[in-house]
């Protein structure tokens, strides 16, 4: 069966993190998102085991795991993230995106979010 890319998303996995640039931020911490999508080599039709595709567990435990980590970029957090998708699983994401999202960042003005993806 011919093999096509197909995207797995797993959007706004929510935590509670110690990230920032200030020492407030690494002290208080804050409310964080996550976005991952994972470009995967699927045939048209699979055999509906997880063994034919990722665990979405799988995929939240990576990223809690690196966001219990504090990092004073949400970049460099992004990027911890990303990498650690490239190794762990039967199906070799071909391509891996990553968005870290801070929700109410210490900047002054009137932002909700900032964000970056690798």
């Amino acid at each position: 069966m011919e093999k096509r890319e197909s995207i797995l998303r797993v959007k706004g996995l929510r935590f509670f993190a110690f990230h920032g640039f200030y020492p407030e931020e690494q002290k208080c911490g804050g409310w964080f998102e996550v976005d991952v999508e994972l470009s995967l080599p699927i045939s048209n039709s699979i055999d509906d085991e997880l063994t034919s595709s990722i665990n979405y567990e799988s995929i939240s435990a990576i990223a809690k795991s690196h966001m219990a980590i504090p990092k004073k970029t949400i970049e460099e957090v992004a990027f911890s993230i990303k990498n650690a998708y490239l190794l762990p699983f039967n199906l070799s994401p071909q391509q891996v995106f990553v968005t870290v999202r801070k929700l109410r960042p210490a900047i002054h003005g009137i932002a909700t979010t900032t964000e970056f993806t690798a």
